[in-house]
């Protein structure tokens, strides 16, 4: 019987996955959490990692925009509450670079309303798909994170949850004598043990040690998104719609 390969953390699951396909991680490789973006440090360089790029349900939402699915793209919604205490700044970095990936457009202007820990923020893209962002950090520690992503069209309309789902529902659960039920769920075949957010961590890491290009555009696109995100909040604090200029 085959022995599966149970991973502990996101830089034992970095080592694990760049041996199966041959790619050279160095010695002082480290992966860190911590700050407004993961990072991935190794031979004296830090990347600044974007691993929502990774996980498969905004894989899948870009590619439905792609392949013909949906038509005439008119609003993307999103909602993401994270726990108290998250830097707001962190939310919307990563909020604005899913707009911007999945659409392959950059934003042109950011509207935001702030009330201590919850802000809504409209933007437009350069090609006139507007976002609407709702983000806040207000959740218990032990809580799940709340996030969803709706992409509205003149045909068709994608959801990254099942429809009126607010919570991330699991592959298994087992029913026993406790008054919740033990819930599982795999991600991802080759990194057993991970969950799904160190999951993207990782395979964002592996893609920047693969491809320098990609991890240089990565670092370009952290920068980007910091000022984005100080564009939002001033807009929140002076109650104007502001211009995005390059």
């Amino acid at each position: 019987m085959k022995t599966i390969h149970k991973i502990s953390t996101p830089l034992e699951g970095l080592q694990y996955l760049a041996g199966r396909y041959d790619v050279a991680v160095p010695a002082d490789a480290k992966i860190q959490k911590d700050g407004l973006f993961s990072t991935l440090t190794a031979g004296g360089k830090t990347i600044a990692l974007l691993p929502w790029r990774s996980e498969r349900k905004f894989v899948e939402l870009k590619n439905l925009t792609i392949d013909g699915t949906l038509k005439d793209i008119s609003v993307l919604r999103s909602c993401h509450i994270d726990y108290d205490g998250t830097d707001m700044k962190k939310l919307l970095c990563r909020e604005l670079d899913l707009a911007e990936w999945i659409f392959d457009a950059k934003l042109e202007y950011i509207f935001t309303m702030k009330n201590g820990k919850a802000a809504n923020t409209v933007a437009r893209l350069r090609n006139g798909i507007v976002c609407t962002l709702e983000t806040a950090a207000t959740l218990a520690p032990e809580a799940q994170t709340l996030d969803k992503h709706e992409i509205i069209a003149s045909k068709g309309v994608a959801l990254d949850k099942v429809v009126d789902t607010q919570i991330q529902q699991n592959s298994v659960y087992l029913y026993t004598d406790q008054p919740e039920p033990d819930a599982f769920t795999d991600t991802d075949f080759e990194l057993y043990g991970l969950n799904a957010e160190d999951v993207a961590l990782v395979r964002c890491a592996l893609e920047a040690l693969k491809d320098p290009a990609a991890a240089e555009k990565m670092n370009a696109q952290a920068a980007r998104l910091e000022q984005l995100a100080e564009l939002a909040l001033r807009s929140a604090e002076t109650g104007r719609k502001l211009i995005v200029e390059d």
